[in-house]
């Protein structure tokens, strides 16, 4: 593990590297255009469409972030059916996956050639290697079908994809002073995602493994594990979830801020207490309350 803090400078001053990536996406992009569905198709697509053009709820548990996203999309000046226009964020979001797919493959790949020098058939082999996974990701059967129409997979599939690649990124700069930005960015899209679709969020037990087999600081610190556990209640109850979540949030930042609020105790703790409890008593719902 010693070989994985291995710095990402270099490729990112590697022009072939960031062409590649961009090919990547062009290409999915392009094929996804030429066969997105030019109206509303079979399995959830009406529904989603439906719900995105007119602000509406869909099934449970929801998914309020692609609703808004449709939304925006139905204004755009493309096609004269609602459909195709919130039919090519699926396309779109795809698209920007297939492309971070290729860089997590190269990624992948170089590691097979940590102490060596990237030159010649090696470079071959990792752009090779990168396109490969990059075009096999963009059109598997399963998530070509997805990204063709109104679903909810291609823009979770866009989330996790670049959840796994900051978790890349942040092996590589985890020593410097910027590394829990990657860490940080990582937990906010992994939730951000919960408004797509739950699976976005099968990542994160992943990424709690990644941390505390690479780094020793956080496998030894029990804020980690104690935020892993809160994060891992969405997959009993989306409820519970809501709370602890917000309880840990309202912990952390207390003790963060504690000289600040030890000052201005009436404001930062009393008050919005008081307010919470006179909004349930007043048979508000708990938990919106509770977490706003």
């Amino acid at each position: 593990m010693n070989n994985l803090n291995e710095t990402y400078h270099k490729r990112k001053k590697d022009p072939v590297h960031l062409l590649l990536g961009g090919f990547v996406f062009l290409v999915s992009l392009i094929v996804y255009m030429m066969t997105v569905q030019r109206t509303l198709s079979f399995w959830d697509c009406g529904e989603f469409i439906t719900c995105a053009h007119l602000l509406g709820v869909p099934h449970p548990p929801g998914t309020p972030l692609f609703v808004l996203i449709g939304r925006i999309f139905s204004f755009f000046p493309i096609g004269d059916d609602p459909s195709i226009r919130i039919n090519i964020i699926s396309g779109i979001s795809s698209a920007f996956a297939a492309m971070f797919g290729y860089f997590t493959a190269t990624w992948l790949i170089r590691r097979w050639f940590i102490g060596e020098s990237l030159d010649g058939w090696r470079k071959v082999a990792v752009y090779l290697g990168g396109l490969v996974g990059g075009f096999m990701f963009a059109f598997s059967r399963t998530n070509w079908g997805n990204s063709v129409e109104a679903e909810v997979y291609g823009t979770s599939m866009l989330f996790m994809m670049v959840t796994i690649y900051l978790m890349l990124l942040w092996v590589d700069h985890r020593k410097e002073p910027r590394g829990e930005l990657y860490l940080i960015l990582m937990a906010y899209l992994s939730t951000l995602a919960l408004g797509v679709h739950m699976t976005s969020f099968i990542i994160v037990p992943a990424a709690f493994l990644l941390i505390i087999l690479v780094d020793e600081r956080y496998r030894r610190s029990w804020q980690i594990w104690v935020t892993y556990i809160v994060l891992m209640i969405v997959a009993y109850e989306v409820r519970p979830f809501l709370i602890a979540s917000a309880a840990w949030a309202t912990i952390a930042c207390c003790a963060y801020y504690w000289k600040r609020i030890s000052q201005a105790w009436i404001f930062t703790l009393a008050l919005p207490l008081l307010i919470t409890i006179l909004f349930v008593a007043q048979g508000q719902p708990f938990v919106p309350v509770f977490v706003l």
